[in-house]
């Protein structure tokens, strides 16, 4: 009976260090100019990561990274496939960082994530399929910022996604099918936001969205085959505080949403949009 004991006091004493040296582990592997913790998940633990100043991404993350945040960071581009290997990646947060080119592929492949946030940071420009082939992510948000460019098909093939927001975001030029092929979002938004250019069919082949809201937005160029696309397709629209720039190239807008009842979507002109043109 001792000696079973005293086996049994060895097993957990061996557990015990096992999971010690896991942990330690984890941590000890935390790259250069970056902070390193355990976080729990989802009742698993992880190692949340925040770097701080780094020129390139070519650092070795631990593969147990449940959170990453790269923080007053400036980059000339986001590798492709720069994070794929991190199987166990929940959120993935860009801060006060200078991007450049987010590439092809370079955030694509994702699923089953918390987040994918972009907080004060600048953008140049978001290539094609950049955000492609992504699935059950809770938000995609962009806050504070500036993007130069988005490039045709930039977000496509997204599905199951909860949330896809703008906020106090400056756009320069939104091409044609930058948003295409999108299933089953909660919500897409644009808030205290400027766009300058939003080009026809920026939204293609989209479907089963909650929910779509442009609130307190600047246009300067609208074309048709944006917010009429999402008014379509969305179980219910709020649109509020729109301004534009008034000209013939909206005379698609005015046949659009002109003396517009359905009790599901608000138009541009729906009382307390306030100045609609500039």
């Amino acid at each position: 009976m001792e000696n079973n004991s005293f086996q049994q006091w060895i097993l957990a004493i061996h557990m015990v260090l096992t999971v010690f040296h896991v942990t330690l582990g984890a941590v000890q592997d935390c790259p250069l100019s970056c902070e390193c913790s355990i976080l729990t998940v989802a009742n698993k633990s992880g190692v949340n990561i925040v770097c701080t100043g780094f020129t390139q991404i070519t650092a070795s993350f631990p593969v147990n990274t449940v959170r990453l945040e790269l923080r007053d960071s400036q980059f000339d581009g986001i590798p492709i496939n720069a994070f794929l290997k991190l199987d166990s990646l929940r959120t993935l947060v860009f801060n006060k960082t200078e991007l450049g080119t987010i590439r092809a592929c370079s955030l694509a492949e994702f699923k089953d994530m918390d987040a994918i946030e972009f907080e004060r940071s600048a953008i140049s420009l978001i290539e094609g399929n950049a955000f492609s082939n992504l699935e059950n992510i809770g938000r995609i948000s962009f806050r504070e910022g500036n993007i130069r460019e988005i490039m045709s098909f930039a977000f496509h093939n997204l599905t199951q996604i909860g949330a896809l927001e703008f906020t106090n975001t400056n756009i320069t030029y939104i091409h044609r099918f930058a948003f295409r092929k999108m299933n089953n979002v909660g919500q897409i938004s644009f808030s205290h936001s400027a766009i300058d250019s939003f080009l026809g069919s920026g939204f293609s082949l989209v479907s089963n969205i909650s929910v779509a809201t442009f609130d307190n937005v600047r246009f300067e160029t609208l074309q048709c085959d944006t917010l009429e696309t999402l008014a379509k397709t969305a179980d219910r629209t709020r649109m509020s505080n729109l301004t534009f720039t008034c000209n013939c190239n909206l005379a698609w807008m005015w046949r659009e949403f002109k003396d517009d009842n359905e009790t599901n979507r608000e138009s541009p002109f729906t009382h307390g949009n306030g100045k609609t043109c500039n």
